[in-house]
């Protein structure tokens, strides 16, 4: 079900409310804006849905090697779950992050309303023999997992794994999110602005896989990678097969295929084909990282680069 299908009535509920300006949320809810596209206007408005509408209860506290903690805001009314830093030696990056989360937040509120006013439409408009359609019921979308995985003054970086509810059959998602403090925004793998392909991507001004020769040698890294995982893992007694090394083409757009976040060590890449993470006997398999100095050929300069590559 398309989430923005309803999105006229939710704008309409807005802008009667007084809680959207026009060129903010308004156009995310149509559909014309993305989170990681997303300006001060849009930001603002995001957060102050949140502020409206948010109902929280606190998960635990966890720590970062670093000594960053954080800990998860779930939202009471839509399960809604999305992490906040609690203490960071900087405390202007710190607030900063938190104001990003706080929009990342509010964003995840709005998509479960236009999903459930398109839900609640649906049981009236097609109401029919003293009975309504069978549509989806709430909770649309479920976390199962959400950590942070990467925090300092500059970049914070977090992955969500969630399942996702359709009228007679579920799936899992996974998404990875990076928050570039210094310039306001969020990013997550996105296209590439000079390349049509379907399987190129890039993330943030730092990372460009775009074109077939780059696109060829960063699945070789990557491919190489999940081999190196699979083999030590066979070591250790699992039991997989042959094809479980490979990383195998199909139609679906890169956004579709693969999610990416950072980590200490380096960039984690995560196959959505295996439904989710995979461990087999404490070895990780998916997500394989991707250590930052292999992936220079495909890093533009800039402070992403000078940070990760330290």
């Amino acid at each position: 079900m398309d989430i923005r299908f309803s999105g006229v009535a939710l704008v309409t509920l807005l802008l009667v409310a007084g809680a959207v300006q026009a060129g903010g949320l308004r156009d995310y809810v149509r559909g014309a804006e993305t989170l990681s596209a997303a300006d001060d206007a849009l930001l603002s408005d995001l957060s102050s849905y949140y502020r409206l509408y948010a109902n929280v209860r606190l998960g635990r506290e966890q720590r970062l090697g670093n000594g960053t903690a954080w800990r998860l805001l779930i939202d009471v009314r839509t399960g809604a779950a999305v992490p906040r830093i609690t203490w960071m030696a900087d405390r202007r990056s710190l607030l900063k992050a938190n104001l990003l989360l706080e929009a990342i937040h509010g964003a995840a509120l709005v998509d479960y309303d236009i999903e459930d006013l398109e839900r609640r439409r649906m049981e009236l408009y097609e109401w029919h023999n003293g009975r309504p359609p069978k549509v989806s019921k709430p909770p649309y979308t479920v976390p199962q997992m959400v950590a942070v995985t990467y925090a300092t003054p500059r970049l914070v970086s977090y992955v969500e794994v969630t399942r996702n509810f359709g009228l007679s059959s579920s799936s899992v998602d996974v998404r990875g999110l990076v928050l570039d403090l210094a310039r306001g925004r969020i990013e997550e793998i996105g296209a590439c602005r000079t390349a049509d392909g379907w399987r190129d991507f890039r993330l943030g001004e730092w990372l460009e896989v775009c074109g077939d020769a780059a696109y060829d040698s960063f699945k070789l890294l990557w491919v190489n990678k999940v081999r190196e995982a699979v083999t030590r893992a066979r070591a250790r007694g699992a039991e997989l097969s042959e094809e479980a090394g490979d990383v195998p083409e199909n139609l679906r757009r890169f956004n579709e295929r693969i999610a990416l976040y950072l980590t200490p060590t380096g960039l984690a890449i995560i196959d959505k084909t295996w439904d989710g993470l995979r461990t087999f006997n404490n070895i990780t398999v998916n997500p394989v990282i991707l250590p930052y100095r292999e992936l220079e050929p495909f890093v533009k300069p800039g402070p992403w680069r000078d940070e990760l590559l330290k």
